[in-house]
């Protein structure tokens, strides 16, 4: 896959498509991209003691690589991605202008910086989903186990001669 984090992107196919964002993750693994404003889902988020109002998030759902185009912003065109290399370097290049492709940002943060970033419909900075679960299990001690291990009997029907 040739994408990266931060390449302008063309939504080819789908109900978003001629949407032109930046890609704000790569899963190599499953060949999927997130897109920014692309593919939007929402989540209710029931009330809790630590947010008695509840609140509906949007987030950005994953889509598939083969549905979206790299973008050039210089020559305002769709292109695919090839490499050319010089001496030990390896330069991304246009394959339509042979030009070479502005840098993007290597891949890091994962999907917990969009997790993170999830916006508020209701306009209330959005905490991740699993915050509230990690802050009371840090709060409750661990229970400690004491288990006696019993040694092994010899069974009734063949014990041993």
């Amino acid at each position: 896959m040739k994408l990266r984090k931060g390449d302008k992107v063309k939504v080819i196919a789908g109900a978003n498509k001629g949407t032109i964002a930046e890609v704000l993750h790569v899963s190599y693994k499953d060949d999927v991209v997130w897109v920014e404003g692309v593919n939007m889902r929402t989540k209710h988020v029931k009330p809790s003691q630590n947010n008695p109002e509840g609140r509906i998030d949007q987030y950005e759902a994953p889509i598939h690589i083969s549905n979206v185009a790299y973008y050039d912003e210089k020559n305002k065109c769709v292109t695919k991605i090839g490499y050319k290399v010089t001496g030990k370097e390896k330069e991304r290049i246009s394959r339509k202008t042979k030009l070479p492709l502005g840098k993007a940002a290597k891949t890091s943060g994962g999907l917990k910086g969009i997790i993170k970033n999830r916006k508020n419909v209701a306009g209330v900075e959005a905490k991740p989903v699993g915050e509230e679960k990690a802050t009371k299990a840090a709060k409750k001690p661990a229970a400690k186990k004491n288990v006696e291990r019993k040694a092994p009997t010899q069974s009734a029907k063949g014990g041993s001669k």
